[in-house]
């Protein structure tokens, strides 16, 4: 009789085993599910903001006047508002960065070159728009783009917009200051106008065809694939997540700038936007760690770390709210943020870059607890 009690409670051992087990892969296939689910709404949302980027800029182009160029500026920050939080969803082989696609570069491609598109202060007659033997139209814009392999040949994309709205950025304490008059009574205005336009189009084309990898509606794209193989997509989503943290956002995109104290160093520099840039990326990592966008809720990474390791789901919150709240502290513009003349303001830089660093060490905790090889090193 002991014998039968023994073999029923280890059968009853291993069934329950058994349905935890499964519970676990069921949650780890629904959070391959939302993360997919958010990538398609947040680049849905960014095409939208976008669309009405481009919306301005035609109105401005039809009717140029100071008014309706600040308002085309402001059209700018809202889209790129949005658009930095999709950086989380980079760095393995996404559809934006998918060498078949090659979308990345064209979208956000930077640092750039301003003499490579238009007059700078000290060549009033450089660039593409100032050659006159250049056709300007969507194809040579493209092929344009790092043209020769330079990255820094950058001819389109959300930065060669705001270079185009703000001109270069000269002055420490303030955003570039290009007058809507290089649209009126410039030299090549009216190439300026239909460059700008130009950029405009080749942004919305290029973000409708990283939406359609995402989108749930289409047959064999992207999503499709990446939902199936949910531990392998589970990789991809802590590697693009460790990634942005610690290479590039707190990399290449703050310390080198707060090691060289050059203004060039800093991301949406001709607007001064920077500080909102960094924000905006760490929101797009609380989004899929929470498994939220808009008002989409589902599930997230902290639903499956709460069930393994609770102390460990609680450490990357924390992790997350400091290093938001870090770089809240940054004060605009980066640039003088970054200045050697300025110690608070590197100190301020600095423990934002350590928070990323703390964070991605969580991430790879994570990993580790998943049984999952990744790469935070970046591309």
């Amino acid at each position: 009789m002991q014998k039968i009690k023994y073999i029923f409670f280890l059968l009853f051992i291993l069934f329950a085993c058994s349905d935890n087990a499964k519970q676990i892969n069921n949650l780890k296939a629904e959070v391959v599910r939302d993360y997919a689910q958010i990538a398609y709404l947040n680049y849905q949302d960014a095409y939208q903001h976008t669309l009405a980027l481009k919306i301005a800029i035609d109105s401005f182009v039809f009717s140029p006047s100071d008014d309706l160029f600040q308002k085309t500026k402001q059209a700018w920050l809202a889209a790129r508002k949005v658009y930095s939080q999709t950086e989380v969803f980079r760095f393995y082989g996404s559809p934006i960065d998918h060498p078949q696609h090659n979308l990345e570069p064209q979208i956000n491609a930077w640092p750039l070159d301003e003499s490579y598109i238009d007059y700078v202060e000290d060549n009033l007659s450089s660039g593409i728009i100032n050659d006159l033997s250049i056709n300007l139209d969507k194809a040579t814009l493209r092929a344009k783009n790092e043209q020769d392999g330079v990255e820094e040949n950058v001819s389109i994309g959300y930065h060669a917009i705001e270079f185009l709205l703000w001109g270069q950025d000269l002055y420490e304490e303030s955003a570039g200051k290009r007058s809507f008059t290089d649209y009126t009574t410039a030299k090549n205005a009216d190439r300026r106008k239909k460059y700008l336009q130009l950029c405009a189009e080749l942004l919305v084309e290029d973000l409708a065809k990283v939406i359609k990898q995402w989108n749930p509606d289409e047959k064999d794209n992207y999503r499709s694939e990446f939902v199936k193989d949910v531990d392998t997509s589970l990789a991809k989503i802590l590697t693009g997540w460790g990634s942005l943290s610690r290479a590039e956002l707190g990399g290449e995109r703050m310390r080198v700038a707060l090691v060289n104290h050059d203004q060039e160093d800093e991301h949406s520099c001709f607007s001064d936007n920077t500080h909102n840039d960094v924000i905006a990326n760490i929101q797009g990592m609380v989004n899929i760690y929470e498994g939220r966008y808009s008002n989409f809720q589902g599930k997230g990474l902290a639903d499956l770390l709460t069930v393994l390791d609770k102390n460990l789901a609680e450490k990357m919150r924390e992790n997350l709210a400091h290093s938001l709240q870090c770089a809240r502290t940054i004060q605009p513009p980066f640039d003088m943020e970054i200045s050697a003349k300025n110690p608070q303001g590197n100190e301020r830089i600095l423990k934002t870059i350590q928070a990323l660093d703390e964070q991605t060490q969580t991430i790879e905790e994570i990993a580790k607890l998943l049984g999952l090889s990744i790469n935070t090193k970046g591309t």
